[in-house]
Parts: C-alpha cells; structure tokens; sequence
C-alpha cells in the first residue's frame, strides 16, 4: 500500500465538496474537527485517540494529530491503517464503499471476530467503538 489511492473524478468531487462544506454538513459531534480538515483539506474518516486519519480529494491518505502531538499533516500508508480509514470512512460516507478492500481469495477469516470486524468476547453494548485488529474487514490476507 502506499499513502495514495486512485479516486475516480467522480468520488475526488465528493471529497472536495465534503471538505468544503464539513462545518456545516458534518454532525455536531464532528464539527470540532472543521479547523483542522480547513487547515489539512482532508476528509475526517476516522477519528483515533489523539490523531485523525483522513482523505484528500487527490488520493492521499493524510494523518494529523489533534493533541498537538505533531505539526501540519502526514501522510501514512501502513496496511492497518489505510483499510481501518477507508472502512470507516465508507461508514460515514457509503460513496466511499467502492475503496473499501475486497476481500483477496487466499484471505483467511479473522479469528479475533470471527469475521464479524468487532473483538470477540466484548459486552453487547457500550464497547461499539472498539474495532477488531482487522481494521473492521473481518478477514486478514494470507501470511498475516
């Protein structure tokens, strides 16, 4: 993986017009978020402890850190991270289902969900935002 994906036109428009109209489009909850995806131009597709991973209307796969850990924006491209942004994201947005990994056929099922992308053994309710190491696929590709 690397830290740009192909965005068909039609999806690279979506993502510019989501950032352009973030502050009043995103759900409250969200909108704390609108200086930084102004600053970054990056699409929020998943918000994590102290960082948020996010997607340009270019392709790039951008990261940046909402506790001051770090200045400006960076790129990633690790696995994990790239199908845990573009599972959520496509949660988010379901224009986005088409970047979402297929699963490979020499995938196995992920034994830590079973293939369901949420940790086995978690309590019904209030342990929702917990994704499975997976990154919520429910299936690792071979040799992992």
């Amino acid at each position: 993986m690397n830290s740009q994906i192909e965005l068909p036109a039609d999806l690279a428009a979506f993502v510019e017009e989501r950032i352009q109209r973030f502050s009043e489009e995103a759900p409250e909850q969200r909108r704390w978020l609108a200086p930084y995806v102004s600053q970054h131009r990056g699409l929020p597709l998943y918000l994590g402890w102290t960082g948020t991973l996010a997607l340009r209307a270019t392709g790039e796969l951008i990261q940046w850190s909402t506790e001051d850990e770090w200045p400006g924006a960076r790129e990633f491209d690790d696995v994990t991270s790239v199908q845990l942004a573009l599972v959520e994201g496509a949660k988010l947005y379901p224009e986005l289902v088409p970047l979402v990994p297929e699963r490979p056929a020499n995938a196995r099922t992920c034994e830590h969900c079973d293939g369901t992308g949420r940790p086995n053994g978690l309590p019904v309710s209030g342990f929702e935002n917990i994704i499975c190491r997976c990154a919520g696929l429910g299936w690792l590709p071979a040799g992992a």
